[in-house]
């Protein structure tokens, strides 16, 4: 036996075997070197959540549309702008993001934020309390999930609900 088969490379391809199934590796992912399909597998779900933001960012952000004249007192390259979402006006370059969207995007996930932070307003002694907080600490999880909110804001909340109702 050679001693490239026996330290695990394969003769066919410099990388060897992939580290998770016995196919040829193609490519080093991080210090793994794979397979296409393992590969695949690991870049698949990367991928989507990328795509997901970011069509996110284009359905809640306008850009600056040009509707007017370029403005070269501003900048070389400033126009009069339109938000392509929301219709403000402004001047600066051209595909540039609406702050106003921006914003509005902002203070949703502040308000949501602030909505699923707010502990169930329930008595201690109530027979549907345990329900009530099972549901509220669900709401919890899917606002972490979603990046509203971060798992030390998530804890935080939680603990000092308990922490009052204990007391009561």
């Amino acid at each position: 036996m050679s001693d490239s088969v026996a330290n695990g490379v394969d003769a066919a391809t410099p990388l060897g075997r992939c580290q998770k199934c016995p196919a040829p590796a193609v490519r080093t992912l991080a210090a793994a070197a794979l397979c296409a399909t393992c590969c695949e597998n690991i870049l698949a779900p990367i991928r989507a959540r990328v795509l997901e933001r970011d069509m996110l960012q284009e359905t809640t952000h306008g850009k600056g549309r040009q509707r007017g004249v370029l403005r070269p007192e501003y900048g070389p390259h400033d126009a009069e702008l339109a938000c392509d979402q929301c219709a403000a006006e402004w001047v600066g370059i051209p595909g540039d993001p609406c702050w106003w969207c921006w914003r509005r995007y902002q203070t949703l996930l502040d308000e949501q934020a602030a909505l699923v932070l707010t502990p169930p307003d329930v008595d201690p002694d109530d027979r549907t309390y345990p329900d009530a907080v099972k549901a509220w600490a669900e709401r919890l999880t899917r606002a972490v999930t979603a990046g509203v909110i971060d798992v030390k804001e998530a804890g935080r909340a939680y603990r000092k609900a308990m922490r009052r109702d204990s007391a009561a």
